[in-house]
């Protein structure tokens, strides 16, 4: 999508909804990203021209943390040559469900009041869409290694849009528990700062305006923190991959790099091995004299018969013009060799990543479920971050949200443990949770179903256990005549 350009008129305060044109400048309104995870402009720019190679990525691999630029350009060069790469990330980030729970923390006998509590709590979670966005939000975080989010929402709207991680670095855990970060406004380019939610433009205009210092401050509560860090909000939230408190993270699977480029390097050596190999040679045997060895044609005859040959035959034939005997040699054995190095390539990948091969090549299907069981253990600690981000959405209603261990793997295994569950008492939130529908959706379809007389227009069927002779629906009972044969067929056999 190509950006819209502004026009030269004058404009007005921006606000929440939209984002009005300035001279000339690229923008974007504001409402364009309702219920969807939307990154500023800045954050596209990322320098992808270099090409990564395995010796360079092995030398930022010995200190991740302190080369985490480094590999983060690394995962953008890779993860637009190697198709392997972005089906990795697809699979780990869109595993999980995000099926959650929601339950008071503090019980009263007003139901009333309760009913109100869960229902409005509902209703936040709702707007949020956490099965359509926080799948995408994730991504980023293994993507990148780190990511920086703001919640621009409001009443009527969820919009969380991403800001660059370039002008971004952890600064603390709240009581919350929300990973908070600070903006370095000096690395803001002046000419996305518009695209910017209102409170860290005004920060940079407040650092402009006031021409801080370069340094760090040397008193209160910010000593030792740079004059262009600002520290963002609680509407300012980010996503660490590995859950390290560092200031800054790198991509979740940059251990698997090397092997990534090694694999894109042998496929592309395949490609040109085969293509070489494929070309086919025509042999223009030149006669001579078989005493002297000298051949019968003047030279420019035989160029001529050459070079007229040669432009009448296809790209990948070539003719050959000589008096030697010519042998052909197969190179079978060379493609096998060739293609085995990029099935090799392929199993150090699979192996490094810890994913089973059934998930992207379905060869067997033992040991299947327990595969995915492991690699969805692998993204549940990271639910910590988004159980963190909606807890404090919904802080003031008194209610808390609990993602469950469910992934699009188990989830129908699980409703049907929690249908079972019912029989003896358990838990009906757990039964919704699974559903596939959030609760907020589910509580709203029930009003709508009875409200609508839904039981009296879809009846159910009885089957044979639960009629009785008076039913119309159900076996038919038998009469004294049938069970009277019945008895006597048996009494035969005696």
């Amino acid at each position: 999508m190509s950006r819209p350009k502004k026009t030269t008129t004058n404009t007005t305060k921006n606000t929440i909804n939209e984002t009005t044109p300035i001279n000339n400048e690229y923008y974007i309104p504001r409402n364009y990203a309702r219920s969807q995870v939307q990154p500023m402009w800045a954050s596209t720019t990322t320098n992808i021209s270099t090409e990564y190679t395995v010796d360079k990525i092995q030398g930022f691999l010995r200190n991740p943390y302190k080369s985490y630029k480094n590999l983060q350009q690394a995962g953008e060069y890779i993860s637009n040559i190697n198709s392997v790469y972005n089906n990795y990330l697809d699979y780990f980030a869109g595993i999980m469900s995000f099926d959650y729970v929601l339950y008071p923390f503090g019980i009263t006998e007003n139901k009333s009041t309760m009913w109100n509590r869960l229902y409005e709590s509902a209703k936040i979670v709702s707007k949020i869409q956490p099965k359509n966005i926080f799948p995408w939000m994730l991504k980023i975080a293994l993507h990148q290694g780190e990511a920086y989010f703001y919640d621009l929402s409001d009443n009527e709207n969820t919009i969380i849009v991403e800001i660059p991680k370039e002008v971004c670095v952890l600064s603390h855990i709240d009581d919350d528990n929300l990973w908070r970060y600070f903006v370095d406004v000096a690395l803001i380019n002046s000419a996305t700062i518009e695209e910017y939610p209102e409170e860290i433009q005004n920060a940079y205009q407040d650092y402009i305006d006031n021409k801080k210092p370069k340094g760090k401050r040397t008193e209160g509560e910010l000593k030792g923190i740079p004059y262009s860090y600002y520290q963002v909000s609680k509407r300012g939230f980010s996503i660490f991959a590995h859950m390290e408190k560092k200031p800054h993270d790198y991509p979740y699977f940059s251990h698997m790099f090397c092997d990534l480029t090694f694999l894109s390097n042998d496929k592309a050596y395949f490609n040109e091995f085969i293509k070489d190999d494929a070309i086919k040679t025509i042999h223009q045997r030149v006669p001579i004299d078989k005493d002297s060895g000298v051949p019968l044609m003047p030279k420019e005859v035989i160029e001529a018969y050459h070079n007229s040959s040669k432009e009448h035959v296809g790209k990948n034939i070539s003719i050959m013009t000589n008096p030697f005997e010519v042998e052909g040699i197969a190179l079978d054995k060379n493609q096998q060799s060739a293609l085995n190095v990029v099935e090799h390539d392929i199993n150090i990948i699979q192996s490094d990543s810890g994913i089973s091969k059934t998930i992207f090549n379905a060869e067997t299907v033992n040991g299947l479920t327990f595969s995915t069981e492991t690699d969805a253990a692998r993204m549940y600690p990271l639910l910590y971050f988004f159980n963190n981000f909606i807890n404090y959405k919904i802080k003031q209603k008194k209610c808390q949200v609990e993602f469950l261990h469910t992934n699009i793997f188990n989830r129908d295994d699980r409703h049907e443990e929690y249908r079972t569950d019912l029989l003896s008492g358990g838990s009906r939130s757990l039964f919704i949770s699974t559903s596939g529908i959030d609760l907020y959706g589910y509580l709203n379809l029930l009003d709508a179903e009875k409200l609508l007389d839904f039981d009296e227009k879809l009846v159910p069927k009885l089957n044979a256990s639960q009629a009785n002779n008076d039913d119309l629906n159900g076996r038919p009972p038998k009469d004294e005549k049938d069970k009277e044969d019945s008895t006597v067929s048996v009494d035969g056999y005696k």
